[in-house]
């Protein structure tokens, strides 16, 4: 299993090493959308095409505003388009870029969770992301 996370996650990885499951652990913030090319490829290295069953991309990133919109810098605006919209995109394209040579099950999972209370962005921001994943995936059709 090959973990990404903004932090490394350290009961995570002595969960693994209790089940002796191999773990590789890359910490990243997918807010830097300008290297998530290169982190795939560096994943993609540890891939042993001799013993892999199956490749999945499972993406459970999300940001969410912590105050009001009209309390919120700009710059947090736009990390938040960043890690919510974009960078999905971009996963997912060096993803089917990078699994393309390898002859077993791909799966593409996104996962986001949405706290209730934030009512600006269910309303405002989630639709746009919706819309913008939906068009990513008639693009893959």
């Amino acid at each position: 299993m090959i973990c990404v996370s903004r932090k490394r996650n350290d009961s995570l990885i002595s969960l693994a090493n209790s089940r002796n499951a191999k773990l590789d652990y890359f910490e990243y913030d997918l807010s830097n959308l300008y290297v998530i090319e290169e982190l795939m490829r560096k994943i993609f290295e540890k891939v042993d095409s001799s013993v892999a069953e199956s490749l999945f991309l499972i993406n459970n990133a999300g940001l969410v505003f912590s105050q009001k919109i009209e309390e919120t810098e700009p710059g947090s605006i736009i990390n938040l388009m960043n890690v919510n919209l974009l960078s999905p995109m971009i996963l997912t394209s060096s993803f089917i870029k990078h699994a393309e040579q390898y002859d077993v099950e791909k799966r593409i999972l996104m996962f986001h969770l949405v706290p209730h209370s934030i009512y600006l962005l269910v309303e405002v921001v989630i639709p746009h992301r919706r819309q913008g994943l939906k068009l990513l995936q008639k693009v893959l059709e």
